[in-house]
């Protein structure tokens, strides 16, 4: 392998790690959106029967 061959499987691997990394982070904001959701809708149903 010659540095070329290095410098594209360094991109790779970099590229790879944030492709992860993104999916990862927009994986638990999904989640906490979702817990964020069923909180507000748990609220406004007691709030409604005005306890």
């Amino acid at each position: 392998m010659n540095h070329l061959n290095y410098v594209i499987a360094a991109y790779a691997v970099a590229v790879g790690v944030l492709i992860i990394t993104a999916f990862k982070i927009w994986l638990s904001a999904q989640t906490l959106r979702r817990q964020i959701k069923v909180l507000a809708e748990t609220r406004r149903l007691h709030a409604r029967n005005g306890s």
